[in-house]
C-alpha cells in the first residue's frame, strides 16, 4: 500500500488574528496540532508539537503505534517544559493528532484532543477519533445529543491536551486501509463550521484532486462565518509499494474562482440562515479528568421521587447562593388552608463545588451547576442552562412538594365533617317542630 496523493492547507479563519494551527506533511507520517493559551501562546504550543514529529528519530523496530504514542508524548514534554519556563507561555496547551501509514498497509493514529481524523471509503466519511471535550463525554453518558452537542456554549472546553501535564494519555489504535480510502486530519475549525455530510459530499466529488477538496474545504468553513483556524490534511491510499509518488511534494491547487474571497474577512460573507443566530466563538480551554469527574458525579441522575404523597414533609426553601437560583420543578399552587409548620432552609453548597473555582481552567468556571429537572420521557442535562444554576440540594421537584402540601388539607376535611354534624341537628329540629305542631292540630 502506497500514498498516492495528498495535500494540506491551514487558514487563520474570519474571526481569529493569528492562526493557531500547525501541521505535518512528510509521507508517511501527516500530523495537525491545534494550539490554545493566552496571547500567542496557542502558536507556539502546536508549533513546538509540528517540529517534534519533524525532528524526532523513529525506531525502525517499533510498530506503527508505539511510534505515534512516542511522537505526542515527546510533544507533550516539549511543550510543558516550555510552559514551565516561560511566563509568557504559561497556561498553553495543544490537541494533537498523528497518522502514520505503515508498511503492511494498515493505518496507526495517535490522538489528544478535539481535532479528528476520518476515513472515506465507498461514499461514506467515518470519524475514527472520539473527541476529549466536555460535549463529547456527555453525549457518551447520553445527556446531550449530537445537534445539542454542536450548539453547546461549553462545546470549545476539551478535557486533554498537551503541555498541561508532564504526560498525558494519548488514544492509539490501528485501522486497515484500502485501495482508494481518502484520509483526513483536522482541527474543530473545520468540523465545528462544516456538517459531516457537506464535507462528505466535497471529498466525494474530488477524490482524485485531494488540493482542490483540501481548498473547498477551508472555504466551506469561511463561507459559515469562520470563527476558528481551519486547517484540513488529506492522503488518499493506493494498491502498491511506496515509490517516488510518495516522495514528490503536492500539486499547487488549480485556480478556483469560487475559492476567491476565503482570505479575507473584512469581504462579503455569506452566513447560511441556520447559522446567523449561532453563538459566537469561544476561546478553547482546558479542564482536568478529576476536575471533569468530580462535576459529572456531583451532577448525576438522581432517583426519581415517589409519587405517593408523604405526610410531615416541609417544604424545602432554597439556600443562598452565589449563583443565580431557577426553580427547575413545575411550581405547586398553595393549598387554601395556611400551614402552621415553617420550613426550614436546606443547606448551602453541599458538595462544595463552589469553592473549587479557579479563574482559569476550573470546571466551575466553565459549566455552571445546574439541578436535575423533573425526571420525564428524556432527561434534560446538567450543562443544558450554563446561565441557570441550581445547587444540587437545593431544587425541590413537583412530588415533594405535593407532598408537603398534603398535610395541610387536614384542618379542612375536619370542618366539613363538623358543618355536616351540625346540618343534620338543624334538619332534626326542624323535623322535630313540624310534628309537634301537626299534632296540636289535630283535634282532641
Amino acid at each position: 500500500m502506497r500514498i498516492s496523493q495528498y495535500s494540506a492547507e491551514s487558514n487563520v479563519g474570519r474571526k481569529r488574528r493569528h492562526n493557531e494551527d500547525s501541521y505535518v506533511e512528510l509521507p508517511p507520517i501527516f500530523a495537525v496540532a491545534d494550539g490554545m493559551g493566552g496571547a500567542q501562546a496557542g502558536e507556539v504550543a502546536s508549533g513546538l508539537a509540528a517540529e517534534t514529529v519533524r525532528e524526532l528519530d523513529h525506531d525502525p523496530n517499533a510498530s506503527g503505534e508505539e511510534r505515534v504514542v512516542a511522537l505526542i508524548k515527546a510533544a507533550n514534554l516539549r511543550v510543558h517544559e516550555r510552559a514551565a519556563s516561560d511566563a509568557a507561555a504559561s497556561g498553553m496547551g495543544t490537541t494533537m493528532t498523528v497518522a502514520i501509514l505503515q508498511a503492511d498497509g494498515s493505518v496507526a493514529i495517535g490522538h489528544v484532543g478535539d481535532s479528528r481524523a476520518y476515513r472515506l471509503r465507498g461514499g461514506q466519511l467515518e470519524q475514527l477519533t472520539n473527541d476529549h471535550s466536555l460535549v463529547a463525554e456527555l453525549v457518551r453518558r447520553g445527556e446531550l445529543s449530537p445537534a445539542e452537542a454542536a450548539v453547546h456554549p461549553q462545546r470549545s472546553v476539551i478535557t486533554r491536551a498537551l503541555g498541561t501535564e508532564a504526560d498525558v494519555d494519548v488514544d492509539s489504535f490501528t485501522v486497515e486501509a484500502e485501495d482508494g480510502d481518502v484520509f483526513l486530519l483536522c482541527s474543530d475549525g473545520l468540523t465545528t463550521m462544516v456538517p459531516v455530510d457537506t464535507i462528505e459530499a466535497i471529498l466525494e466529488k474530488n477524490r482524485s484532486r485531494l488540493e482542490a477538496a483540501a481548498a473547498a474545504l477551508i472555504k466551506a468553513a469561511n463561507d459559515r462565518g469562520g470563527d476558528d483556524n481551519i486547517t484540513a490534511i488529506l492522503f488518499a491510499v493506493a494498491d502498491g509499494e511506496p515509490g517516488t509518488a510518495d516522495e514528490l511534494p503536492p500539486a499547487a491547487p488549480a485556480h478556483d474562482p469560487d475559492d476567491e474571497d476565503t482570505l479575507h474577512p473584512e469581504d462579503d460573507v455569506h452566513l447560511p440562515p441556520e447559522l446567523l443566530d449561532a453563538p459566537p466563538a469561544e476561546v478553547t480551554m482546558v479542564v482536568s479528568a478529576d476536575e471533569l469527574a468530580r462535576a459529572l458525579a456531583a451532577n448525576a441522575p438522581t432517583e426519581p421521587m415517589p409519587e405517593a404523597p408523604v405526610p410531615d414533609v416541609p417544604e424545602a426553601q432554597p439556600a443562598e447562593s452565589d449563583w443565580p437560583v431557577t426553580q427547575l420543578a413545575p411550581a405547586v399552587p398553595p393549598p387554601a388552608a395556611e400551614s402552621d409548620v415553617e420550613a426550614p432552609a436546606a443547606p448551602a453548597d453541599p458538595d462544595g463545588m463552589a469553592d473549587t473555582a479557579r479563574a482559569d481552567t476550573t470546571m466551575a468556571d466553565a459549566v455552571p451547576r445546574t439541578a436535575q429537572p423533573e425526571p420525564g420521557p428524556r432527561r434534560t442535562s446538567w450543562l443544558e442552562s450554563p446561565g441557570a444554576a441550581v445547587d444540587p440540594g437545593t431544587a425541590l421537584s413537583a412530588p415533594a412538594e405535593a407532598a408537603s402540601a398534603e398535610p395541610e388539607g387536614e384542618p379542612e376535611q375536619h370542618a366539613s365533617v363538623a358543618r355536616l354534624a351540625l346540618a343534620a341537628l338543624v334538619i332534626a329540629a326542624l323535623v322535630a317542630a313540624i310534628v309537634l305542631l301537626v299534632l296540636e292540630a289535630l283535634p282532641r
